[in-house]
């Protein structure tokens, strides 16, 4: 039987600090990890599903990363989410990726040092 915890968390900062956090550091070190394996194409994109668990103390742990990730929407949070997801993928992808250039270190330097990816509809 599964117990509540309340005193996991008290605030969303809390939770931002306890668990988004932890999460953006596993996929950072998941990319890192597998980044000479990854074949870089300039004007493709790929998107990547990281499942997780948590644990009873809120801890998350990486089950899986699929390279086809499903993009169903049985739920109402899937409904609210997915699209703003593929919007901002095809946004991300068209903003670094200009047509008719076949390189794009100025287009990700900008992004990353105007923190641009505030701008997009879902946090990251």
């Amino acid at each position: 039987m599964v117990q509540h915890k309340s005193d996991v968390v008290k605030t969303e900062e809390e939770f931002d600090e306890k668990v988004v956090k932890k999460i953006s550091e596993i996929c950072r070190l998941t990319f890192e990890s597998a980044k000479n394996k990854l074949e870089r194409k300039y004007g493709c994109f790929e998107l990547f599903g990281f499942d997780f668990l948590l644990d009873e103390d809120l801890n998350p742990v990486l089950v899986e990363v699929n390279t086809n990730p499903a993009l169903f929407t049985d739920t109402q949070l899937q409904k609210e989410m997915l699209p703003k997801l593929v919007d901002d993928s095809v946004k991300l992808a068209l903003q670094l990726h200009p047509v008719g250039k076949t390189d794009a270190s100025a287009e990700v330097k900008s992004f990353v040092d105007n923190n641009e990816i505030e701008n997009l509809q879902l946090p990251y």
